[in-house]
């Protein structure tokens, strides 16, 4: 019974002692006290700036540095105390143990048991300075902007610090600039273009600058800005299409056409407009007129203001005119950067500007694919004497594919001979160190296809010396070319053909009757 009872009486005294125990954890929980959040006070020697806070019950403040302290009735006191409620103390910041750097005061509040940091004060160095440094950390004095990118640069300061002012064409990444004090800061400047501005570099004495200041705005430090520009060796050609290739220029030189890949044309009368991009607006044009030979391409460079170019561009307007012409002929207009072109231009006809082409198996030369970002133009301007080869006679070297001109043919004698009202005269190509060159002819004649040559239909006579050759002995061939179109290629040494000698006549019949004549041209050398 006294053992039951024991432990009766000593489980009341547990329970009690665990609520009592819990109580008291429960009221010491309820009692702590709302300490006020920090603040961060940004100030420099002689200010007076107001720290204001909360506090339920008897507060004490205490200041760290002998520099910050409290206004009171007692004077100026590093330690202060009050009541409940709402208060704004001045804090007094004087210039004792001022350094070049940020020093900082902590303002401690204690309630009670417990204690927190309610106030950290920055106070401004003694001299202010901001310095730049290039991405090698070399100091610079002015901020270089880039063009088609940014220019890093390196920004350190003894002061939190914000860029604040700096002209609207200025990139800035990430569209703003700021630090804190003591810390290098990477930040990144270039030129915002707008088709001019990026032509034109400006050094410090014009006077563009970027501004920073201090959080308050009170102190700030100015750069001037500099841009070396976009460089001289760069261009940017705007043409009217978005393809500068292509251009078909009839004979008086009126009337430029484009097909684009949709079988789409466009057509601009008179001219064509550019809109040409370089540094300080230097760039020089040059012409270069391509001189097909049966079949085998050379050059003719004209430069700038060169009197006898029928090509004329205008620097001013921007604008490309065509002579007009009687013979086929093809040209390409180059607007080249100062930089590139005073590398080359003591030598421009030869050098690296052109190069060797052995695609076809032969040496041809042919523009240096390097300078086929400086073509604004390239064209064919068709004469009013040549055969249009799409739709009266296409001629072209069997070997280089170079087109061979057809032009009309009129002597009524041979018409009436060989009873057609159409006639073309072309000529042969010249004979190739170790090749046996010849021309591919298509007539461009209704019913001259594959599918009537297979039925006997599409036929083709051809004479020389007042002999028909023959396919048989291979001096000529008949097939599908690289259009897949029926097709006629002559092989001259085959066919006897000699140089300086007699032409070659090639009557093409559809059922029998005749439909168009070839004169062929005999080679030269």
């Amino acid at each position: 019974m006294r053992t039951q009872l024991f432990r009766r009486v000593w489980s009341i005294v547990l329970a009690a002692t665990l609520a009592i125990s819990i109580t008291s954890c429960t009221d010491e929980i309820d009692t702590i006290p709302d300490l006020p959040n920090k603040a961060i006070i940004d100030c420099k020697a002689g200010d007076r700036p107001n720290l204001t806070f909360t506090a339920n019950s008897k507060w004490y403040l205490s200041s760290d540095s002998v520099w910050c302290t409290f206004e009171t009735s007692g004077g100026n006191l590093t330690e202060m105390q009050g009541n409940a409620g709402t208060h704004s103390i001045t804090l007094n910041i004087g210039n004792e143990q001022i350094r070049d750097q940020v020093t900082t005061a902590k303002i401690t509040i204690t309630i009670g048991n417990h204690r927190a940091i309610i106030a950290e004060v920055k106070r401004a160095p003694k001299n202010l300075y901001i310095q730049i440094y290039n991405i090698a950390n070399e100091p610079i004095k002015s901020i270089p902007l880039a063009y088609n990118g940014y220019t890093p640069i390196l920004i350190e300061a003894n002061f939190d610090f914000v860029a604040t002012e700096f002209p609207e064409w200025v990139a800035v990444k990430g569209d703003a600039i700021a630090g804190y004090a003591g810390e290098q800061v990477e930040a990144y400047f270039g030129i915002i273009n707008n088709g001019d501005r990026e032509r034109w570099p400006f050094k410090a004495e014009e006077g563009h600058t970027i501004t920073f200041t201090d959080l308050k705005g009170e102190v700030s430090f100015s750069f001037p800005l500099i841009y070396n520009g976009m460089g001289d060796d760069i261009i940017i050609i705007e043409g009217p299409t978005s393809n500068n290739f292509g251009w078909k220029v009839t004979p008086d030189g009126k009337s430029f056409s484009q097909e684009n890949n949709e079988g789409d044309i466009t057509t601009f009368e008179n001219e064509l407009k550019f809109n040409i991009i370089a540094q300080s607006d230097k760039y020089n044009i040059a012409y270069i007129e391509r001189i097909i030979e049966r079949g085998m391409p050379s050059y003719r460079v004209f430069v700038e203001n060169d009197r006898n170019s029928w090509m004329h561009y205008n620097k001013e307007s921007m604008t490309l005119t065509i002579d007009s012409t009687e013979t086929l002929r093809y040209g390409q207009v180059l607007a080249i950067p100062d930089g590139i072109y005073n590398i080359y231009r003591t030598n421009f006809e030869n050098g690296d500007v052109f190069e060797m082409d052995n695609s076809s198996g032969v040496d041809l030369p042919m523009l240096n694919s390097d300078f086929l970002k400086y073509v604004i133009a390239d064209f064919t301007q068709r004469g009013t004497k040549e055969a249009d080869p799409e739709s009266e006679m296409h001629i072209y070297h069997s070997i280089t594919a170079y087109e061979i001109s057809a032009t009309h043919y009129t002597n009524a004698d041979v018409l009436e001979e060989y009873g057609v009202s159409e006639a073309y005269t072309a000529p042969f190509v010249n004979p190739l160190q170790g090749r046996q060159p010849g021309i591919v002819i298509n007539p461009r004649i209704e019913g001259w296809d594959t599918e009537n040559y297979d039925l006997g239909n599409a036929t083709v006579e051809v004479k020389y010396k007042n002999e028909l050759l023959k396919m048989s002995n291979d001096e000529f061939y008949i097939g599908e070319n690289v259009d897949e179109l029926l097709a006629i290629q002559l092989n001259g040494p085959k066919a006897g053909f000699e140089i300086g000698g007699e032409n070659i006549y090639i009557l093409f019949k559809v059922n029998g009757e005749a439909k168009k004549l070839l004169v062929v041209t005999p080679p030269t050398k």
